[in-house]
């Protein structure tokens, strides 16, 4: 087995895709990620790139090869020939654990939870969020830029309460914050979500969201994430306006456009 470094243009990748005759079907998320990665001159040398049996099939690199021309930019990236094809080497191939963003931010010592990303991509993206799959470096990325926001919520919510601080939750939070609604009067609504205790009459709507949300705990999906959010605003904007809240209304806020 030998290996070369070199940078593989669209026309070297196509030739070398002619030679793709039995790996898996293209993940359209994790080609996309890759044409973002190249496109925004994230692409990095590593020791991870394209490799050929002793046969002359592509064993490994499909997707990065398939990235280089879509995107129609050249990569720097190891070529490995020659690699044995025997059932040892084939199922050893992609077959170790994959780091999560948190893994790769540790070893560089960045702090990089999942559900802060989570929580990021909300705000990014928006809640309904479909078909979405972030780099690591992205996500570390969107993390810097919504610092100020994971370190509000984190003070409104310093402790993790299962369904009520799911990202969508915060989000929600987060957006009412940015409308108007006071820090204290939020702080009070996160803590009846998370103890169930409140103080004073307009509080019982906080009480009648943790119960909604509780009911809607098994719900999945964008529809799951979409109703508990505006569960959480629209109680959060009738609270801060003083009006008692009797229903739990899962409707999109009419103040947002």
């Amino acid at each position: 087995m030998r290996v070369e470094i070199k940078t593989v243009t669209p026309s070297m990748a196509e030739s070398f895709l002619l030679e793709n005759k039995s790996n898996r079907k293209i993940n359209k998320q994790q080609l996309d990620m890759l044409i973002r990665t190249i496109k925004a001159g994230n692409w990095a040398l590593t020791h991870q790139g394209v490799a050929f049996y002793d046969d002359g099939a592509l064993a490994d690199g499909q997707h990065r090869l398939n990235a280089i021309v879509e995107s129609g930019i050249g990569c720097m990236m190891p070529v490995f020939y020659g690699v044995e094809k025997n059932i040892k080497t084939v199922m050893a191939v992609d077959c170790g654990k994959l780091r999560s963003v948190k893994d790769s931010s540790a070893i560089i010592g960045l702090v990089v939870k999942p559900i802060d990303i989570a929580l990021c991509k909300i705000l990014e993206f928006g809640v309904d969020r479909r078909g979405r799959r972030l780099t690591h470096l992205e996500s570390a990325d969107l993390c810097k830029k919504y610092a100020d926001d994971i370190d509000l919520i984190n003070r409104l919510m310093p402790t993790h309460r299962a369904v009520f601080s799911k990202a969508n939750v915060k989000a929600a939070i987060l957006k009412a914050y940015s409308l108007g609604v006071e820090f204290t009067l939020l702080q009070r609504i996160c803590t009846t979500l998370g103890t169930g205790e409140y103080n004073g009459d307009l509080m019982l709507g906080a009480v009648r969201l943790r119960t909604k949300l509780l009911a809607m705990a098994g719900e999945v999906g964008s529809t799951g994430r979409v109703n508990s959010y505006n569960a959480v605003l629209n109680v959060c904007m009738k609270m801060h306006k003083g009006e008692m809240v009797n229903r739990v209304s899962t409707n999109k806020y009419i103040g947002i456009k």
